[in-house]
């Protein structure tokens, strides 16, 4: 099952699938330089859009997606109108994509010189899919709160809390200082219930693939995806924020 097809985060916003490796990354943040257009307001000044998605549950696959303003449609592994992208609640600069096997987001990333200098905070959503002993568990209608500090090694810090009784985990912890630009990547992930330790993926396969996007770095979008050595405990958590 796909979590994104069952998860209200990406997939039903609004608008028209175990551990994986960074497949077909691009080095070089996909933003035009400081130029910023919303995503519901796109013109000819816009050429490129980030793709950042997760194939087969498996692979992250990230895009520098070329945008047609006369067809308003970004080509990436194929071409999707904007008009089929979803909605995020409070999100200027990206909205989700579900496309065939690929799952992810679509935006205007922000260019490095633009990225803040001082620490910036962000609040948002969070949807999880964990596999605990062998029992699968949608982790719905979670919030967001995410740190991004700067100085010598940029640090993310995301905090996903969920509230319903019957999840073996009520909070995730995402951690990354993997920066190239306004992508981030890697990361540890730690599980709690009830602020007591659960261990879900025992730190191993751990992968994330994200953007902060806009100017000023306004939105942040990622994915994680984590199992443990003995695959019969997974985790992947999706998660947005704004200023």
């Amino acid at each position: 099952m796909c979590i994104l097809a069952t998860l209200p985060l990406i997939a039903a916003c609004g608008g028209g699938g175990g551990a994986g490796n960074l497949s077909g990354l691009n080095n070089t943040p996909t933003a035009s330089a400081k130029t910023y257009e919303t995503m519901d307001a796109l013109t000819d000044a816009t050429t490129h859009l980030d793709v950042s998605m997760l194939k087969n549950q498996t692979d992250f696959v990230s895009k520098s997606g070329t945008y047609s303003a006369s067809t308003q449609s970004v080509t990436h592994v194929d071409t999707t109108a904007i008009s089929d992208l979803n909605t995020l609640a409070g999100m200027d600069y990206v909205m989700g994509i579900q496309y065939a096997d690929y799952q992810g987001f679509v935006g205007v990333t922000t260019a490095a010189d633009d990225i803040p200098t001082t620490a910036t905070t962000y609040t948002g959503s969070a949807t999880a899919r964990v596999t605990y002993n062998n029992v699968s568990y949608d982790l719905t209608n979670g919030t967001s709160d995410i740190t991004l500090t700067q100085g010598n090694t940029p640090k993310l810090n995301v905090d996903m809390t969920f509230y319903d009784p019957a999840d073996p985990i009520d909070q995730i912890v995402f951690q990354t200082s993997t920066f190239d630009g306004s992508r981030f990547s890697g990361g540890t992930v730690d599980t709690f219930k009830n602020n007591t330790a659960v261990d879900i993926t025992q730190g191993d396969n751990i992968q994330s693939l994200g953007n902060l996007y806009g100017p000023n770095a306004e939105n942040i979008a990622g994915q994680i995806i984590a199992t443990a050595g003995d695959g019969n405990n997974s985790l992947w958590a999706v998660f947005v924020g704004k200023q």
